[in-house]
């Protein structure tokens, strides 16, 4: 059971429109690529807090058996919009579906450990999943529930690098939440 939040749609046409906020001065802006990516188990608890690092620090191993243990994984990947279809429906009409979102990932640590950790998500398994990108920590408290499927690629040249590479996807109605990034300056290692 999720209990993230999503915003509350409209249910009539009165409405007004979402408040927004642009500072032609000191516009809000955020770079840098998906970095990490976290998973735990589907039935692994939810945070109590998603902003605290003592609690996210006490979950993260990337060897215990505990189920609410959580797995990071140093990633270069990109967040690309999610596709969404367009419906009409009565009176000219459209309304979206949930969109299908992916993140393309690819890790460049081939230890015998990840690759094992590569054929085992070619299982098909679906895990509660956050991701860092920049400043910010997508996922909420629970994580999105995606499917992360991974395979080795090996590159023609002999400089060229072997890495695992893959996708995660989920779907849903709106993005993820987001957070700033509680884990912002540790250092993640075994």
């Amino acid at each position: 059971m999720s209990t993230n939040v999503n915003p509350v749609c409209p249910t009539g046409c009165d409405t007004p429109v979402p408040s927004a906020d642009f500072n032609f001065c000191a516009p809000v802006n955020s770079f840098g690529e998906v970095t990490h990516i976290f998973l735990a188990s589907l039935e692994a608890e939810c945070f109590t807090d998603v902003e605290d690092v003592d609690e996210w620090l006490a979950r993260l191993d990337n060897t215990t058996t505990d189920i609410n243990a959580i797995r990071f994984l140093h990633v270069s990947a990109d967040w690309p919009a999610g596709e969404r279809d367009t419906i009409e429906t009565s009176l000219y009409r459209k309304v979206k579906t949930p969109a299908t979102f992916t993140i393309n990932v690819d890790v460049d640590d081939v230890s015998d450990l990840n690759y094992e950790f590569m054929r085992a998500s070619q299982c098909n398994i679906v895990w509660r999943l956050w991701f860092v990108a920049g400043d910010y920590l997508f996922g909420g408290i629970c994580g999105v529930e995606a499917n992360l499927n991974l395979d080795y690629v090996v590159e023609r040249g002999s400089k060229s690098i072997q890495k695992i590479t893959g996708t995660a996807q989920w779907e849903a109605s709106f993005s993820p939440e987001r957070v700033d990034n509680p884990l912002s300056g540790q250092t993640l290692s075994d």
